[in-house]
């Protein structure tokens, strides 16, 4: 394996499965640094991470810039010709490197994301998922299939060629899709974004904001703010809302399932409250 940059953002991050989500990155990586970017914990995060990251192998930079700007200053700092983004509530299986760099032996791809187990999108994928250009997007796309799912790549536990993202400069207040942003620009440049079936990745946060209606509503606002601020066309979204709405509530009465309905519901009218308000609604700094 290829020794290899980390860039973790953290913020309040440390929990009963944080020191794994280290302990993984240090023994299932080829570490040449953990690059930390930190909005300023006080829970004992940056301890967690002392404790377990040799000293030589760690670099910590404190900011209370958003989650785009985190990923920004986190790629300067990159010395390696590839480098990852593992998530601080993500664990990676023992051999996620080598089955990542295998996929990068291929000079087009520009980044390998990893699935997460037993998520929808893994559920859903027959071969590997190719994220295409948002400017060739066509609307039956969008119906089929989804804006994001279709244009998105993920950063959860994400390998990525480090010349072809130094460049990126991603809007400031960007706190969500941030993503989005980083995976249209590696594509612009002529290179794929791939998400294979595996090596696939458990993503094991637990939901801070509480249950209920009031989480899927405050989501929905803080998702549709942010997908204003990086440009999404006013029609492409309203599309979005509207297929991904019919669709929720056909699946919630073929389920008999009214929580799902109400959700679904929530969500998108905050979904569609953020995009009309991108900067009253902008909430959740920094996930």
């Amino acid at each position: 394996m290829t020794k290899i940059d980390v860039i973790m953002p953290t913020w309040n991050s440390n929990s009963a499965y944080f020191p794994e989500v280290i302990r993984r990155v240090c023994n299932f990586v080829d570490l040449h640094r953990l690059i930390v970017i930190d909005r300023f914990s006080n829970d004992g995060t940056l301890d967690v991470i002392k404790g377990i990251v040799p000293k030589n192998k760690l670099l910590i930079i404190k900011s209370s810039c958003d989650l785009a700007r985190a990923r920004y200053l986190g790629i300067q700092q990159v010395k390696t010709s590839i480098f990852a983004f593992i998530d601080s509530d993500v664990l990676i299986p023992v051999n996620w490197q080598r089955s990542m760099e295998r996929w990068m032996q291929n000079e087009r791809v520009g980044a390998v994301s990893s699935p997460l187990c037993g998520g929808k999108r893994q559920r859903l994928l027959k071969g590997s998922r190719i994220i295409k250009s948002y400017k060739d997007l066509n609307p039956y796309e969008i119906i089929k299939n989804g804006l994001f799912q279709t244009t998105r790549g993920y950063t959860f536990a994400t390998m990525i060629r480090t010349d072809l993202v130094t460049d990126w400069k991603p809007p400031a207040n960007l706190s969500a899709l941030e993503d989005f942003s980083l995976s249209q620009h590696i594509i612009s440049k002529g290179f794929l974004w791939i998400e294979p079936p595996e090596p696939c990745c458990y993503h094991v946060k637990e939901l801070r904001y509480g249950p209920g209606f009031n989480r899927y509503l405050k989501q929905g606002l803080w998702e549709g703010a942010n997908a204003r601020i990086i440009g999404i066309k006013a029609r492409h979204f309203l599309l979005e809302v509207c297929s991904r709405a019919l669709g929720g509530t056909l699946n919630a009465l073929v389920h008999q399932d009214p929580r799902s309905l109400l959700n679904n519901m929530f969500f998108r009218v905050g979904y569609l409250m953020g995009f009309l308000f991108p900067q009253k609604f902008r909430v959740w700094h920094r996930l």
